[in-house]
């Protein structure tokens, strides 16, 4: 299939099939990074706190010399100008720090050129190399290669989405045979999807990840009714065993724990590496611990957007405004909108009217009406 026949695999028409282009471009390089370089055979494990990459470190055996070597992506998308180089020197500092030792190779995918001969690229594998970790981009019509390699990553993000029907709903768009009964909670393979039961649950795995990364997008725009409309439908399938469902579990309990309700049942599904956060957003929504931006910058983009509205509840705005003076050492867009948005807002209720009209807009005092 080449590139310009149908779908059309261009930039601009994954701009137009892509609401949140940033979050659908990682989701795109997840896919592309299975299927190119695991070969289907594993699935990368997209912890909530993996800095500089976005999955954790996996085996590949590297075709050329039969080796196993320990490889993860990483994903920048520039919906406007060029490359931003600063943005991937400053993931290639975090991938140095936390890696070395455990990381052998970072391909880097951009819908932008990278030029690999600049002094900035330069910059970036000398940042690597005395972690012993290599950087290898793949960008722009060289990602768009790849993508036409596969037919049903292509159709996902180069076409519109479809609608699902009243009595049943579409687990993913490009695949009609799994659908999930909305009375039921079943999980239906229907006839069209002539795949073994092994092509379906990994297929299955990677859709319920999606599904996830939209409940993520929920959270972060503070649509606590769409996550739990969302996370309903995927709670009450029969999937317990799906390893994304994990994630679920997580987002559940921080979003309780929020709300000061009971996230017993979620807290125990999590798995431990989930512990330390859990406990960390509860004690400080709870204000038993002493709370610092330290710990701020330490949780999940998510835990981080509901702790930042928590404390603007709890009109704790000396600690609003110190996390916002480290805005800028915060990459998720999301959790800087809403800093910036609750900073604004913050300046408001204290009567500092001239410095907030910079930081809010009136559609966004809207959400807060006890305040104007």
């Amino acid at each position: 299939m080449a590139i310009n026949s149908y779908p059309n695999v261009t930039w601009d028409q994954f701009n137009v099939c892509n609401d949140d282009k940033t979050t659908a471009f990682e989701d795109m390089c997840r896919r592309i990074f299975t299927a190119e370089f695991l070969k289907g055979q594993s699935i990368p494990h997209s912890d909530h706190n993996t800095p500089g990459v976005e999955v954790l470190p996996i085996c590949e055996i590297d075709e050329f010399n039969g080796k196993k070597r320990r490889i993860s992506f990483q994903s920048k998308y520039f919906y406007q100008g060029s490359v931003d180089y600063s943005q991937i020197k400053k993931s290639a500092r975090q991938i140095a720090k936390k890696y070395k030792g455990d990381l052998d190779l970072v391909y880097l995918f951009s819908n932008k050129t990278i030029t690999v001969k600049s002094k900035s690229f330069e910059d970036i594998k000398n940042i690597l190399k005395p972690a012993n970790i290599d950087i290898y981009p793949i960008s722009n019509s060289e990602l768009l290669d790849l993508v036409v390699k596969y037919l049903d990553i292509a159709n996902y993000f180069f076409l519109p989405r479809r609608v699902a029907d009243s009595n049943d709903i579409l687990l993913s768009g490009f695949l009609s045979g799994f659908k999930l009964n909305n009375s039921t909670g079943e999980i239906v393979f229907t006839p069209s999807l002539l795949v073994s039961k092994d092509d379906r649950e990994q297929i299955l795995e990677e859709v319920i990840s999606e599904k996830v990364t939209k409940c993520k997008e929920y959270i972060l725009n503070l649509d606590l009714e769409g996550f739990k409309k969302e996370t309903d439908h995927i709670l009450k399938s029969k999937i317990n065993s799906i390893n994304s469902v994990e994630e679920l579990y997580f987002l559940n309990a921080i979003v309780l724990i929020y709300k000061n309700a009971d996230a017993t049942e979620f807290i125990n599904k999590c798995k431990d590496h989930y512990d330390e956060e859990i406990k960390q957003f509860q004690s400080i929504c709870n204000s038993t611990i002493a709370f610092g931006v330290y710990e701020f910058l330490q949780l999940s983009p998510e835990a981080e957007v509901l702790l930042i509205d928590k404390l603007f509840q709890n009109q704790e705005w000396s600690n609003i405004s110190d996390i916002y003076k480290r805005e800028k050492d915060i990459e998720n867009t999301y959790v800087k909108k809403q800093i910036v948005l609750h900073y604004g807002l913050s300046l408001f209720n204290i009567h500092k009217f001239k410095e907030s009209y910079g930081n809010t807009e009136q559609k966004d005092c809207a959400q807060f009406p006890n305040m104007i």
